[in-house]
Order: structure tokens, then C-alpha cells, then sequence
């Protein structure tokens, strides 16, 4: 007479086949570094576009600043410099940003500072990103950078 029932064979083999669909499932779900970098750059050329028109709505200028944790902005003041007739940048000084982590941890930009100018035509600026060390290779860097006049944008 045979019990109506599963062989431990069978439950193993279905058990492994659950196994395998489910870590395919969490594999293809996973961001890849060069897509999180992708989405830093997004973020950045819009960061950056919105400081340059706040600099230039409020004429002064800004700093922009990272570290190995993310980054912040930072309005500068213009002081007068006594041995002649200009003024000159200090640094630190009044209001900062809220202070925003980088979305993976660990990446970097160089340089670490740009100053955003008041004016509507700019120096040419460039800004790399650099992934975490464990995910780094030549090619996942990414560089933004704007001419002076037109936006930011992600450079080839």
C-alpha cells in the first residue's frame, strides 16, 4: 500500500528550486554601483544648477563642499579687503544647507570645493565622481561640468 504523501527527495528539490528563484529575484533587485553613481550624478547637476540660480538670484556667492560622507552648501561673504579696493571671498560663513549623504557611502568628488559665482557668466567648472573604493575602476567615474554659461551637465 503507498501513503499518499512527498518523498524527502521531492521536498528537497522543490525546496532548492524556491532557493535559486528567490536569490535571482534579490540579485536583479539590487542597484549596481555604476546606476547609484548614475543617480549621484542626476542629483548633483540638479543641486548644482539650483545653487548657481540662488547665487545669482541673491548675488553672493556659494560654496559647494563634499567629504567621504556626502556634501552641503554654503552661502559665502564678501568682506572688504583692506590692502585695496576689492572685496575678497571668506570662507566659512553664513547659512548652510542641510548636510546630504551620499546615496552610497564612501564616494567622493574632486575637487572637494567649488565656489558658485554670482555672476551670469562663470569660469568653466568640472566636478568627478568617484565611486566607493571597493566598487572604483577608471570607468565608473563620472564627470559633471558646465561651461560657464550653459547648465550642468553628466560629460562623456
Amino acid at each position: 500500500m503507498r501513503n499518499h504523501g512527498f518523498t524527502l527527495i521531492e521536498l528537497l528539490v522543490v525546496l532548492l528550486l524556491v532557493a535559486i528563484g528567490s536569490s535571482l529575484v534579490v540579485l536583479s533587485m539590487r542597484e549596481s554601483s555604476t546606476h547609484v553613481l548614475d543617480r549621484e550624478a542626476d542629483r548633483l547637476v540638479n543641486l548644482l544648477e539650483t545653487t548657481r540660480a540662488q547665487a545669482r538670484a541673491s548675488q553672493t556667492p556659494m560654496l559647494w563642499q563634499s567629504d567621504a560622507n556626502g556634501f552641503s552648501v554654503q552661502v559665502l561673504r564678501l568682506l572688504p579687503d583692506n590692502d585695496s579696493n576689492d572685496n575678497r571671498l571668506v570662507d566659512p560663513a553664513g547659512e548652510k544647507t542641510p548636510y546630504t549623504r551620499w546615496l552610497n557611502p564612501g564616494t567622493r568628488s574632486e575637487p572637494t570645493r567649488l565656489v558658485i559665482s554670482a555672476e551670469p557668466v562663470q569660469s568653466a567648472m568640472r566636478l568627478q565622481l568617484i565611486p566607493p573604493a571597493s566598487h572604483a575602476s577608471d570607468t565608473s567615474r563620472l564627470t559633471l561640468g558646465s561651461d560657464g554659461v550653459a547648465p550642468w551637465k553628466l560629460l562623456p
